[in-house]
Protein backbone atom coordinates (compact mmCIF):
# COMPACT_ATOMS: atom_id res chain seq x y z
CA UNK A 1 0.00 0.00 0.00
CA UNK A 2 1.64 3.15 -0.94
CA UNK A 3 1.46 5.82 2.05
CA UNK A 4 1.65 10.03 1.65
CA UNK A 5 2.59 11.50 4.98
CA UNK A 6 1.41 15.14 5.71
CA UNK A 7 2.01 16.73 8.99
CA UNK A 8 -1.65 18.25 9.89
CA UNK A 9 -2.18 21.21 12.45
CA UNK A 10 -4.63 20.37 15.02
CA UNK A 11 -5.26 24.30 15.91
CA UNK A 12 -7.77 25.99 14.32
CA UNK A 13 -5.65 28.45 11.99
CA UNK A 14 -3.33 25.99 10.98
CA UNK A 15 -1.90 25.86 6.93
CA UNK A 16 -4.32 23.22 5.24
CA UNK A 17 -1.81 20.30 3.63
CA UNK A 18 -2.71 20.21 0.06
CA UNK A 19 -2.52 16.25 -1.05
CA UNK A 20 -2.62 15.29 -4.60
CA UNK A 21 -3.77 11.95 -5.84
CA UNK A 22 -4.75 10.78 -9.35
CA UNK A 23 -8.75 9.74 -10.23
CA UNK A 24 -9.78 6.03 -8.92
CA UNK A 25 -6.80 5.82 -7.18
CA UNK A 26 -7.72 3.38 -3.95
CA UNK A 27 -5.20 1.03 -2.28
CA UNK A 28 -3.05 4.19 -0.78
CA UNK A 29 -3.58 5.97 2.90
CA UNK A 30 -2.83 9.51 4.00
CA UNK A 31 -0.41 9.27 7.28
CA UNK A 32 -1.01 12.52 8.96
CA UNK A 33 1.23 13.39 11.83
CA UNK A 34 -0.45 15.41 13.84
CA UNK A 35 1.27 18.68 15.40
CA UNK A 36 -0.07 21.73 18.20
CA UNK A 37 2.28 23.93 17.03
CA UNK A 38 4.09 23.46 19.99
CA UNK A 39 4.97 19.81 18.52
CA UNK A 40 3.80 16.86 18.47
CA UNK A 41 0.05 16.06 19.12
CA UNK A 42 0.06 12.44 20.98
CA UNK A 43 -2.92 10.82 21.65
CA UNK A 44 -3.33 7.81 23.83
CA UNK A 45 -6.15 5.06 24.48
CA UNK A 46 -9.34 4.84 22.83
CA UNK A 47 -9.07 8.15 20.33
CA UNK A 48 -11.70 7.93 17.92
CA UNK A 49 -11.28 9.66 14.53
CA UNK A 50 -14.13 10.53 11.98
CA UNK A 51 -12.75 11.80 8.55
CA UNK A 52 -15.55 13.77 6.55
CA UNK A 53 -15.91 16.56 3.85
CA UNK A 54 -17.51 17.26 0.21
CA UNK A 55 -16.03 16.21 -2.97
CA UNK A 56 -15.48 18.82 -5.89
CA UNK A 57 -18.92 17.90 -7.36
CA UNK A 58 -20.62 18.95 -3.61
CA UNK A 59 -21.33 15.13 -2.24
CA UNK A 60 -20.61 14.68 1.40
CA UNK A 61 -18.23 11.45 1.93
CA UNK A 62 -16.50 9.78 4.60
CA UNK A 63 -13.07 7.79 4.96
CA UNK A 64 -12.63 5.06 6.99
CA UNK A 65 -9.76 6.20 9.54
CA UNK A 66 -7.73 4.72 12.76
CA UNK A 67 -5.29 6.55 15.14
CA UNK A 68 -1.61 5.10 16.10
CA UNK A 69 0.02 7.58 18.52
CA UNK A 70 0.68 10.95 16.72
CA UNK A 71 -0.61 9.59 13.32
CA UNK A 72 -3.61 9.61 11.89
CA UNK A 73 -4.17 6.84 8.86
CA UNK A 74 -6.87 7.88 6.44
CA UNK A 75 -7.29 5.38 4.00
CA UNK A 76 -8.50 6.54 0.02
CA UNK A 77 -11.58 4.85 -1.03
CA UNK A 78 -12.90 5.28 -4.53
CA UNK A 79 -15.33 7.21 -3.04
CA UNK A 80 -12.90 10.28 -2.10
CA UNK A 81 -11.36 10.13 -5.84
CA UNK A 82 -14.33 8.99 -7.81
CA UNK A 83 -14.28 12.83 -8.88
CA UNK A 84 -11.72 14.65 -10.35
CA UNK A 85 -11.20 18.27 -8.41
CA UNK A 86 -10.66 19.76 -4.95
CA UNK A 87 -12.26 18.16 -1.95
CA UNK A 88 -12.29 19.90 1.69
CA UNK A 89 -11.85 17.47 4.49
CA UNK A 90 -11.83 17.47 8.24
CA UNK A 91 -10.29 14.82 10.75
CA UNK A 92 -12.12 15.02 13.53
CA UNK A 93 -10.42 13.24 16.74
CA UNK A 94 -12.71 12.06 19.75
CA UNK A 95 -12.79 10.86 22.98
CA UNK A 96 -15.57 9.56 25.72
CA UNK A 97 -17.67 11.59 23.46
CA UNK A 98 -15.87 14.93 23.60
CA UNK A 99 -13.72 16.31 20.60
CA UNK A 100 -9.61 16.55 21.02
CA UNK A 101 -8.99 18.46 18.26
CA UNK A 102 -9.67 19.12 14.38
CA UNK A 103 -7.60 19.51 11.12
CA UNK A 104 -8.44 20.20 7.88
CA UNK A 105 -6.89 19.26 4.84
CA UNK A 106 -7.86 19.58 0.69
CA UNK A 107 -7.93 16.29 -1.70
CA UNK A 108 -6.60 17.36 -5.41
CA UNK A 109 -7.96 14.64 -7.53
CA UNK A 110 -6.22 14.76 -10.82
CA UNK A 111 -8.37 13.68 -13.82
CA UNK A 112 -7.68 10.24 -14.99
CA UNK A 113 -5.45 10.57 -18.71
Amino acid sequence: MLTYYHPLDVVPGGVQPVIHVSQGDTNTRIAFELIARTGNFFLQGSTGVVVQGRRSDGRKVSAPAYVNGSRVYVTLTADLTETAGKGHYEVSLTKSGKTLGTGNFILMVEKRP
